[in-house]
């Protein structure tokens, strides 16, 4: 509501090729979870300008400069992977 005060500003997303797009700032953490009969791996996103962080499925963050760091820390060992 308009008279509520809001103390976690949250910047609105980029219109891009007529889609709403939010900035990745960085990847924070790896799982995988059931999805009925197969398996979904999801990644904890934190977004740029935004306090909360989120799982968003792999196929959310395909071509993206965050998962393309990701997967190199975690090939040279870093990591963060939750099951």
């Amino acid at each position: 509501f308009p008279s509520q005060e809001v103390s976690d500003y949250q910047p609105p997303g980029q219109l891009i090729d007529g889609e709403l797009e939010y900035v990745v700032e960085r990847i924070e953490g790896e799982r995988t979870i059931k999805r009925g009969r197969g398996k979904q791996r999801q990644y904890l996103v934190k977004w740029l300008g935004y306090d909360q962080r989120d799982w968003q499925p792999a196929q959310n963050l395909q071509d993206t400069v965050a998962l393309d760091i990701w997967e190199r820390a975690q090939r040279e060992g870093g990591g963060n992977v939750m099951s």
